[in-house]
């Protein structure tokens, strides 16, 4: 997600700066301007060679996030005021980046009088914006230690999901890394000694059967120092290109729409969102916060283009009275399913409620099929290397056919 930069001026004209992830730069001004903050300029930090060959400055895990907001929420939930819940929580940390983090949080407020929602807010490394504004609503209603629950248990379902994606991707990972240095191998070594082999017998290249030949010329290319160099930099600059076509507007369009027509993936990736929709929504009607602010906020929150841009345009309807359920109808992402239990919540007025059980029935489905696909994987990728090892042994025992026949 972007980083932003941002100067503002608060009430009480004075000057203030900080860092905020966010989709858009509109969705940063939009929320600064719903803070009640003058907005003086706004600027995005953008280095792509920088994203892939450093690591940047350090973040606080999201496994810190989520034990952070525990400790916070039992601590407040005792009666501890902030400043010294604060305090305690810097003091007993290991984590450096956090102890960093919290350490500016509390500068803030203690010197600048800051709300834990606006100390939050300039240091983004700890919250995003859905969970700052949480955390702002329950300061407003007086549950704070309440809502900081709520924030935690969000942060342990994205946890719990990046585990699960990150568990899927793990094993095929180090499948393909072991594969592509033996390929690698293959290629610098053990074709050309093969190739050399079979000089000996008197065949040269052009007497190698179709598919040695192609394996003995991608050997000869990946081993001459410019062929080598070539590849390197037509591998550089597709990194870097697509790297770059995604950020653009409508490079991200594009992929986020072919993201979805993938076979399974674009299924899981679908249901995803729509959990994620439910649960953030869910959260943010519960707490107080305005149904149009809470989905500008979900909004900025999704990362599909296609699922955010459903309800940035339904945000005109429903402030002239129109449904959710109606702008949510005519899209193509959102299924019928969640469309006919949100237009039940709004005419019983229990919309909160409904959209944590479809929150919860959708984080199940995204359990179900995550995992299956994990059971798919496995033969997949045997099929695939199996396939591969196939073609090489092909490719390097064939000529041996073609000694004999010589002989």
């Amino acid at each position: 997600m972007p980083l932003f930069t941002y100067r503002v001026l608060d009430q009480q004209r004075k000057e203030i700066t900080g860092e905020l992830e966010a989709k858009h730069r509109d969705n940063v001004a939009s929320y600064l301007h719903e803070q009640g903050y003058t907005v003086l300029n706004i600027d995005e930090k953008v280095n792509y060679l920088g994203e892939m060959f450093s690591s940047g400055t350090p973040k606080v895990s999201l496994k810190n996030k989520v034990v952070l907001s525990k400790q916070l929420a039992t601590m407040l939930g005792a009666g501890l005021p902030i400043v010294q819940a604060l305090e305690i929580i810097v003091q007993q940390t290991e984590d450096k980046a956090l102890q960093k983090n919290l350490q500016n949080v509390l500068t803030d407020i203690q010197k600048s009088g800051m709300s834990l929602s606006e100390a939050f807010m300039k240091n983004t490394k700890l919250y995003n914006e859905v969970q700052i504004n949480l955390i702002k609503a329950g300061e407003a209603s007086g549950n704070l230690h309440e809502v900081l629950v709520k924030v935690a248990f969000d942060l342990e379902k994205t946890k719990i999901l990046r585990g699960k994606i990150r568990g899927a991707m793990i094993y095929p990972a180090i499948i393909f890394i072991i594969v592509g240095i033996v390929l690698a191998v293959m290629m610098i070594y053990m074709i050309p000694a093969v190739k050399d082999l079979y000089a000996d017998f008197g065949i040269d290249e052009s007497g190698l059967p179709a598919i040695t030949r192609f394996l003995v010329n991608v050997s000869n290319f990946v081993t001459d120092p410019y062929g080598f160099t070539v590849l390197v930099v037509v591998i550089s600059a597709a990194v870097i290109g697509f790297r770059y076509y995604k950020s653009t507007p409508g490079g991200k369009f594009v992929l986020d729409k072919i993201t979805l027509k993938l076979p399974v993936v674009g299924n899981l990736i679908s249901l995803i969102h729509i959990a994620e929709f439910s649960r953030l929504l869910s959260m943010l009607i519960k707490s107080g916060v305005p149904i149009i602010k809470s989905l500008k906020i979900v909004a900025a929150a999704l990362s599909n283009v296609h699922f955010r841009n459903v309800i940035e345009d339904s945000l005109d309807d429903i402030s002239n009275g129109v449904p959710l359920a109606v702008p949510l109808s005519r899209s193509e992402v959102y299924p019928p399913l969640i469309v006919r239990m949100v237009a039940i919540g709004e005419e019983t007025g229990k919309l909160d409620s409904v959209l944590e059980d479809m929150a919860k029935f959708f984080d199940d489905e995204v359990t179900e099929i995550s995992d299956n696909l994990n059971k798919l994987m496995e033969p997949l990728i045997l099929v695939i290397v199996g396939g591969l090892v196939a073609f090489l042994a092909v490719g390097i025992y064939l000529p041996i056919y073609t000694i004999g026949n010589n002989i």
